[in-house]
């Protein structure tokens, strides 16, 4: 059996386990999910039944998110996660990155970060889908606004919703299938927006401006 062969064992041998065995708070729509514990038990196994290894790279840094909870905004401290999972059998092998991140106001914040981030990487390369905002990552109860200045300097009337901290993992996860680190992000971020600008205090508007950028220079 070859790699490829193995591969195609595994999804069919995970797939029907894997199901969305957790469900999200109403807060924040009350979908189903898949748990990172169901994820990583499940795979571990399939990986030992056809002898198949995976390795893990992985990179953390502590990185500032806007939070509102019950009305009251704050900055709070987050750990972000950022890892390559690796699949092989000595001969042939597939990679894929994953993205995780949590307040770091509990003891169990790099854990949760770790094995989300895993468990995004691994669905990817089982090409299943999650759907929705993964709730084991989720702390905001509200979308964070703030006044965005217009071109002549003066504050807009109207309120901008900024990134959250979904929006933050798609933007890092999006980075990193380019080729960019956190601190590559940022500083494009200082680079397009201006030099006081934040990556965690963008408007969503900027958020798709950086996407976007990003695609642009990825394609020259």
């Amino acid at each position: 059996m070859n790699f490829t062969e193995k591969m195609v064992k595994l999804r069919q041998a995970c797939a029907p386990h894997l199901t969305k065995d957790a469900k999200a708070p109403s807060v924040v729509g009350g979908y189903q999910f898949h748990s990172s514990a169901q994820v990583l038990d499940v795979v571990r196994k399939g990986l030992d039944d056809l002898k198949l290894t995976m390795a893990v790279d992985q990179s953390a840094e502590v990185v500032p998110v806007d939070v509102v909870k019950k009305g009251q905004h704050s900055v709070q401290g987050h750990i972000l996660v950022a890892v390559t999972v690796t699949l092989g059998d000595g001969e042939s092998n597939v990679a894929s990155d994953g993205v995780g991140i949590s307040a770091i106001d509990r003891d169990t914040a790099a854990g949760v970060a770790f094995s989300y981030a895993v468990k995004n990487a691994l669905l990817k390369l089982l090409v299943i889908g999650e759907g929705g905002e993964d709730p084991e990552m989720h702390v905001e109860e509200e979308a964070p606004t703030r006044t965005v200045p217009d071109k002549g300097g003066v504050d807009s009337p109207s309120s901008e919703p900024v990134v959250t901290k979904k929006h933050l993992q798609k933007l890092a996860d999006h980075g990193k299938k380019h080729g960019m680190t956190w601190k590559s992000l940022g500083d494009l971020t200082k680079e397009v927006f201006g030099p006081d600008t934040i990556i965690t205090k963008l408007t969503l508007t900027q958020g798709r401006e950086l996407a976007k950028e990003i695609n642009e220079r990825s394609s020259k």
